[in-house]
């Protein structure tokens, strides 16, 4: 049936959508720009292998998150676990939890939240790139580093162009 679609109706950008998904997913849980940009940043070998569990340890925890999240939305929120409502479960949860203002304030944590995490994702990716493309192409240095993060940013800005071409919204 059309619950077992991973993209209904997706047309052209279906696998596209479903890929980028589960590349997310994958680069995103396992904490590679957290874990990456802590190795290159840390004084020592010792400091390095202790952020490194760290991060782990915390990958671990916000694995758990989204199954909590879910078990909980079956309670408190049912009709809006439908396919194309999830994004209202998470926003709406909290208020759903604790009505009112402590709701709100939930609220607006989750979504801080979500947008910090979105930010550190991509400036640790964009971190980590040019780091590579200083160190590999362009011999390392300072003047190296800021030519990566201009590739690096421009090569982003090219392919979230490219994927809103291939949106299937409005």
């Amino acid at each position: 049936g059309s619950w077992a679609a991973v993209v209904p109706d997706g047309g052209p950008a279906a696998h596209y959508m479903l890929y980028s998904l589960l590349l997310g997913m994958l680069l995103g849980t396992m904490g590679l720009p957290n874990l990456v940009g802590r190795f290159h940043m840390s004084a020592d070998g010792a400091a390095a292998r202790r952020t490194g569990v760290l991060v782990l340890g915390l990958v671990a925890v916000f694995t758990v998150l989204p199954l909590v999240i879910g078990t909980l939305a079956r309670g408190y929120a049912p009709e809006l676990g439908v396919f194309g409502k999830g994004d209202l479960l998470v926003r709406r949860l909290p208020g759903l939890m604790v009505p009112g203002p402590a709701g709100e304030l939930l609220t607006g944590l989750l979504v801080a939240g979500a947008l910090a995490a979105f930010l550190t994702a991509a400036t640790g990716l964009t971190f980590t790139l040019a780091v590579t493309i200083a160190q590999c192409a362009f011999g390392g240095g300072v003047g190296g580093f800021r030519l990566g993060v201009a590739l690096s940013a421009a090569v982003a800005f090219l392919g979230s162009v490219y994927a809103a071409s291939l949106s299937t919204t409005a």
